[in-house]
């Protein structure tokens, strides 16, 4: 059986939460914390700097779930593709994209199943193992029929990873179960 994480608390910004350091550029330009308002290329700067300067541990807050967490809140995440799923999707940078799929799947998003599994689908189909592994993260955060038959589907050819699917697969077959037991 995998072991769940908790959805980690989103802190409101106060003195104690962790900053990324501001390059030059940043600096000298206005700073826009708000992934509503930011564009692709300077969501993507944001996410980088806080995944680069503070491990991503499953169950723990991270600075970048506040940036995530704004983002689904506003109504670029309704967007499609959203700014965030463009860099989970299509950013050139494999660490940026896993560790912004992981997080993202943390919280519960107004994006529909067929729009997680979509996400979770490409993430399998990726040749970088980290990828792979973000993608069967978010599927056990987003646990839907949708995403389920995304791993179904999947073979992956590194034995852990597909033993963590199988994993997966068989909780949420569980989970069903004892969904309709209660029903």
């Amino acid at each position: 059986m995998t072991i769940h994480r908790t959805t980690p608390e989103v802190s409101d910004a106060t003195s104690d939460h962790w900053a990324a350091p501001m390059t030059e550029t940043q600096a000298s330009a206005p700073i826009c914390l708000s992934s509503a308002e930011a564009p692709v290329s300077g969501l993507a700067e944001i996410l980088s700097a806080a995944f680069g300067n503070h491990t991503l541990i499953d169950g723990e807050a991270h600075p970048a779930d506040d940036i995530i967490a704004g983002f689904f809140k506003s109504e670029s995440s309704i967007a499609y593709p959203s700014a965030l799923e463009n860099i989970i999707l299509r950013h050139q940078d494999a660490n940026l994209a896993a560790a912004t799929l992981q997080c993202a799947a943390r919280f519960e998003t107004r994006w529909p199943d067929w729009r997680k599994a979509e996400l979770v689908r490409n993430g399998l189909q990726s040749d970088d193992i980290g990828i792979r592994d973000a993608a069967v993260r978010a599927a056990e955060g987003w646990i839907c029929a949708d995403v389920i038959k995304a791993l179904k589907i999947h073979r992956d050819k590194t034995p852990w990873l597909q033993e963590y699917i199988d994993e997966v697969i068989a909780d949420a077959d569980c989970l069903a179960a004892v969904r309709g037991a209660q029903s």
